[in-house]
């Protein structure tokens, strides 16, 4: 699906539905910006983020109808004129000025664009409203605040991962997919991560920007990356970085432990998927058909049977804090810890990395 953002530009996906068959105009900077209160780069010049887009709907002169989207992003003023935003999947990159009015316009390459009255603007507060037909639609901004300290070290789910490629110039989205990758990423406190992904693990270090608003991996590698924080709630993480001409966007949300119900009962082998593991590197895969059941007692313990050869001995199931994993035999020399990449009534997988004897296993089940 192609996007043009050079029309009528505004700061998030929900105005460019509402306002795609809205005429632009050309945007002429205001002469002396001193005529206006608010056009100081002291005010304007910072990065803001959307608390609330709210939507008044007309009848005559009174309002019928008021509605609120909260949608998470940020609107980012540069000194120099231009300014990126960011919301829900999708980024605009362009050119603000104060017009002859003292309202601000907001471009999307080019000199059209579209012109926003100012509401408010002080030190920590900025509103802004358009109207459109019987609507007046009104964004309001606070003061961008990176503070995701708290919510990083957890264990995410993946939901899913939006793809957008743009034009040279960045002003237009000439591509978008949506892909479902089933996994994790879990960020620990230890400064290390990990990545289970469609079968494909990832391990390393992770760090934070001051304040906690860029996420760092393997800084100092062959292979870094740095994600924007777009989000980061007790129950939701959306990540963003840029890799030449395309954005990734990913979305998760925090991982559920399964509950020992879930876990307690007869499973029948399926396969054993076996990557190899050098320096970190997975370099080939193979798979393995065993024949067999593993047990899952209400009592703490479990039974494996692997063509004939039965192993027994407890199991713990851990919390949140710890990961959520099932480790079998905990504190003896054969421990191992599984995390459960899927499980449902009738279907178990589980994955563990043994990096000492370089193999990696993804373990999966059905309902006996």
């Amino acid at each position: 699906m192609k996007q043009n953002l050079t029309y009528c530009i505004l700061s998030f996906a929900l105005f460019l539905a509402i306002l795609a068959n809205s005429s632009c105009k050309k945007l002429d900077n205001q002469n002396n910006n001193s005529t206006c209160a608010h056009s100081t780069d002291g005010m304007i010049v910072k990065k803001w983020s959307i608390r609330d887009i709210k939507t008044d709907t007309y009848s005559g002169s009174s309002i019928s109808k008021t509605t609120h989207d909260h949608p998470s992003g940020y609107i980012d003023f540069n000194s120099n004129g231009t300014y990126s935003a960011a919301s829900d999947g999708i980024t605009i990159n362009g050119k603000w000025l104060f017009d002859k009015n003292c309202n601000l316009g907001l471009t999307g390459g080019g000199n059209d664009g579209i012109v926003f009255n100012v509401v408010k603007l002080t030190s920590d507060s900025l509103i802004i409203s358009k109207k459109v037909g019987n609507l007046v639609i009104t964004q309001i901004y606070g003061t961008y605040s990176c503070s995701c300290h708290c919510y990083l070290e957890r264990k995410w789910l993946n939901v899913y991962t939006q793809e957008d490629t743009y034009s040279n110039d960045g002003s237009t989205i000439t591509g978008s997919t949506t892909i479902y990758p089933i996994g994790f990423f879990e960020i620990n406190p230890d400064s290390t991560y990990r990545v289970w992904s469609d079968n494909v693990p990832l391990n390393g270090k992770w760090k934070a920007s001051s304040g906690y608003c860029e996420l760092m991996l393997d800084s100092g590698t062959n292979n870094p990356r740095t994600f924007e924080i777009v989000k980061a709630t007790g129950d939701s993480l959306v990540i963003r970085r840029k890799d030449g001409n395309i954005a990734y966007t990913q979305h998760y949300v925090a991982y559920k432990c399964p509950t020992l119900a879930q876990l307690e009962q007869t499973w029948d082998n399926i396969d054993i998927k076996v990557d190899n593991v050098a320096n970190g590197a997975y370099y080939n895969s193979y798979m393995i058909y065993p024949v067999g059941t593993f047990q899952v007692n209400s009592n703490a313990t479990y039974n494996v049977l692997s063509d004939g050869v039965p192993q027994n001995g407890p199991y713990i199931l851990t919390d949140q804090q710890h990961g959520c994993q099932l480790v079998l035999d905990p504190g003896t020399s054969i421990e191992r810890a599984f995390d459960v990449t899927h499980i449902s009534s009738d279907s178990l997988t589980i994955f563990r990395e043994d990096l000492k004897n370089g193999a990696a296993y993804t373990q999966r089940y059905k309902k006996h």
